[in-house]
Parts: structure tokens; C-alpha cells; sequence
């Protein structure tokens, strides 16, 4: 799905962000080349204990992307 949705959009992955509220989500973002993830602490994501390979832990999808913003001006 990432990869169709990187072809369909033109994403360049290296620059693009993963957010998802199981570890499983990050670690496909990371396997398609998307170099930052985000794990977001709701669903299934307030059950996850250890968040593997996220660079941020994120309270909820409004906290992500206030992130997200706030990494890109850097």
C-alpha cells in the first residue's frame, strides 16, 4: 500500500513521515524507506509498551502532526 501510494502520488519516501498506532505500521514505513515514524498513543497504540523504531511518541494525531510541522522547520 505505501509503495502504490508512493508511485500514485509521487512521494519521495526518504522524506516522508509513517504515523501509526502499532509498531507493525512503523516497521513497514521503515521497510518501504520512509525514515521517520511517529507512533501515536491511541487505538492500538495506547496497549504498546515498547515503540521499537518510532522517532516520536505522539499522545494523539494532532500531537504528530504539530510535530511533523515543528521537524520540518528544522
Amino acid at each position: 500500500m505505501i509503495m502504490r501510494a508512493m508511485e500514485d502520488l509521487h512521494l519521495d519516501l526518504s522524506r516522508s513521515y509513517i504515523i501509526g498506532d502499532m509498531v507493525k505500521d512503523l516497521q513497514a514505513g521503515h521497510n518501504a524507506g520512509v525514515k521517520k515514524a511517529i507512533l501515536v498513543k491511541t487505538g492500538y497504540g495506547e496497549n504498546v509498551v515498547e515503540a521499537g523504531i518510532a522517532t516520536y511518541v505522539a499522545d494523539n494525531i494532532l500531537d504528530a502532526v504539530k510535530w511533523i510541522m515543528k521537524d520540518r522547520r528544522q
